[in-house]
Parts: structure tokens; sequence; C-alpha cells
């Protein structure tokens, strides 16, 4: 059973990955879905001031069993996965496209109503053919994509969850979104802080931020309830942005896609030697870091394959079976 959240920004919101974030120098692009990551931590925070827990108490460990048994021990995992990031516009929910959909087209189009009319290719896996073109690959296999005109990737596009339990497509008006009919950006400007807090002098940073268009709000499910209220308020990413939270009744998703051997990652995947082994297609791995609270000090970089990744197995709580 999931249990489903959906947030909406009160403001913009910033997340970014490992990129360091130089004085003086421009800032790279924003990050989005946010990692699972900050929103696992979001809702630890939440819980605890839903409670009246001083984080220094809890970072002692000086909290009750239900509490570390309902967000777990600061610095450790938390207990809850997430198991799905989506956005939501007019009652539809939108997921990362599979990273194995591609389109045939000559130029591509730059928003979701461009792609009508338009069908899906499925890349495929064709031993035969990669060994009779001398193809080979590290991962083992190799993925040919097979168009008239050119293969465009829907990578940046999210696409109906509806769409994912099809065995054909062609795309109709509401079926796909692009990432500008999403969220626009905004660049910002902030200071420099030492470690009491006082501003450092002639240190200036820039950052882009992401502001969600309205009628777009960031939906999340979780494989245990993590604890919170019905309905309340959050701090999420970078500079604590606060977003609206309500809890929702979410989707079910049907297993009919399994006899295809394919399924797709509704959230970012940590990216491990036995899953590796198992993805058909991914776009480019995401590397985070960040500040960890409990330790006052960086925490290791990870490595995440974006929802959107496509496996062979049922590699995480978060992959779905994927019909075509």
């Amino acid at each position: 059973m999931n249990f489903w959240f959906e947030l909406t920004p009160l403001d913009t919101l910033f997340f970014r990955g490992s990129e360091p974030m130089e004085a003086g120098q421009p800032s790279s692009v924003p990050l989005f879905p946010p990692p699972v990551s900050v929103l696992q931590g979001a809702l630890r925070t939440a819980y605890l001031k839903d409670k009246g827990i001083p984080f220094s108490n809890y970072n002692k460990g000086n909290v009750t069993e239900e509490v570390t048994k309902q967000i777990g021990k600061s610095g450790e995992a938390a207990p809850f996965a997430i198991t799905a990031l989506l956005i939501k516009k007019d009652g539809a929910y939108y997921t990362p496209a599979p990273a194995n959909w591609f389109i045939d087209t000559d130029k591509k189009p730059a928003n979701g109503r461009g792609f009508c009319g338009k069908s899906v290719i499925v890349a495929k896996t064709e031993t035969k053919d990669t060994k009779a073109l001398s193809l080979c690959s590290s991962a083992g296999t190799v993925t040919l994509v097979i168009a008239k005109h050119e293969a465009v990737s829907l990578g940046g596009c999210w696409v109906n969850t509806e769409l994912l339990d099809k065995q054909s497509i062609t795309f109709t008006a509401n079926d796909l979104l692009t990432d500008k009919e999403i969220f626009t950006t905004e660049n910002r400007i902030g200071i420099a802080l030492d470690s009491q807090r006082t501003v450092v002098e002639g240190k200036l940073y820039s950052a882009n931020h992401i502001r969600l268009i309205e009628g777009i709000t960031l939906v999340a499910a979780f494989d245990q309830h993590p604890g919170i209220a019905d309905n309340g308020l959050l701090q999420l990413g970078g500079e604590q942005r606060k977003c609206h939270y309500q809890s929702i009744k979410g989707l079910s998703f049907a297993d009919s896609g399994k006899q295809t051997g394919k399924f797709v990652a509704l959230a970012p995947v940590a990216a491990s030697q036995g899953i590796l082994s198992r993805v058909i297609a991914a776009h480019k791995p995401v590397i985070i870091s960040g500040w960890d609270l409990s330790r006052g000090f960086h925490k290791s970089t990870t490595t995440w394959l974006p929802a959107g990744s496509v496996f062979s197995e049922k590699v995480s709580s978060s992959s779905v079976a994927l019909s075509l």
C-alpha cells in the first residue's frame, strides 16, 4: 500500500546535485524533480515539528522508540521509501518519459501539443543486429532505435501515467508535457555565510530557482506513512522554501505489463552494480551530495538513475510494469 501526498510550493524551489557553487560564477541548471533524500528529509523534519521535538534531541537520540520507528535514527537512512515522484495538472498525473521511448521527427516539438499525432518508437535490444554490426557495450547489450528521419528521445518530457499500460501510443492532447510547461527558472543572488552565520565580505552567489507554473503540483508516494498530519506545511529544498501538503488518494498501477520484461522507475533509483546490470535504458545519472545535519559536515556523494529509467526487472519499490 502506498501513501500519497500532494505538495503545492508557496514560492520558488531550489534543488541541485553535487555541483559546487563558486562565488561570482553563474549557477548550473536546477535539478527537478527533487532528490529522494531531500524529500525524505523534509518529511522527517515536518514530523519532528508536528510532534514538537527539538532537532537537537533527535540528533542525540533523546527520543522515544516510536519516533525512531517512524522516521529512523538521525544520520541513518529513512525507514520509508519514495515509490513515486510525479506532477499533477488538471487531475492528470505525469511521470518522466521512459528512457527507451523515442519519436521519429526532423525537429523535436517545443511543447506537448506539438507531439500530437506522433507515435512512440521503442528502443530494442537485438543481439543478432549488434553482432552483425560488431557493436559492443560495457553494459553487455546495445539498444537500437530505427527511424525513417531521426529518432528523438523524449528525455525532458513528462507523460500521462495512463500511457504506461498502453501497448501502442500515438500522442493526443494532454498526453505529454515538456519541462517548459511545468516550471520556469528564476535567477537569485545570495550571500555567503561563515560557520557563525556571519556574512562573508565580497562573496555573492548566483542560484537558479524553479517556480512551478500555476496549476502544477508535485505528488509523492511513500511505501509507509511518514507519520505527519493529513495536511500542513513543510520546508523543501535549499533555502527551506515552504510547501503546503495534503494527503490524497493517489494512483494504483496494473501488473499487466509484466510479460514485457520491462519496468519503469517513477522516482530516482540509487545506482549500484546490481541495478546497473538490469538497465535497459536510462538518462544521464545524477550525482547528489548535500549537508549532513547530524554530523555538521558534507554528505558523501551518491549516484542516482533518474525517474524514467527502464529496467529488465522490478529493481525497487518505485518501478512499475511497462507495457510498451
